[in-house]
């Protein structure tokens, strides 16, 4: 629905494949779907961005997901330029060991001659510690998982 939306609206369109005669590439739109679509939460969690200019391109959100006992902490930087951002996230005083899944978009979307300009990264252990600032690359999506 929202697609045929941005059709009335003459907004552009994002695919999330392109398909070829004789290929499919999967696009940045996929990627970012498969990241939240595989993150998802059941209970939002109070969490924001404190002493940060230009927050209109940056958006974070937390939640638990009572499935897997886990909390999920997802970060975007739209900005073209990477951010330290200083999180504010009551009641997780000390660090703890997540996973981390990252998606870096970069300039270029891919295309049959490049598909590989797009793509997510590995889930990696890490220590997150959300009293300390952290760092988000330019145009990417992080997702932090963590009990």
């Amino acid at each position: 629905v929202m697609r045929q939306w941005d059709f009335l609206e003459h907004r552009p369109m994002h695919s999330m494949f392109l398909n070829g005669t004789d290929s499919s590439v999967k696009c940045a739109l996929y990627y970012i779907s498969k990241l939240f679509r595989d993150n998802t939460f059941d209970t939002y969690i109070d969490s924001s961005v404190k002493e940060f200019e230009g927050m209109q391109k940056v958006f974070v959100t937390m939640g638990h997901d009572s499935v897997s006992g886990e909390y999920i902490l997802k970060l975007i930087n739209l900005n073209d330029k990477p951010v330290t951002l200083t999180p504010e996230v009551r009641g997780f005083g000390k660090a703890r060991n997540v996973r981390m899944t990252s998606l870096v978009l970069g300039a270029k979307d891919n295309t049959p001659a490049s598909p590989q300009e797009v793509t997510m990264t590995g889930t990696t252990e890490a220590a997150l510690d959300l009293k300390k600032p952290l760092r988000l690359e330019a145009a990417s999506a992080v997702v932090y998982r963590f009990k």
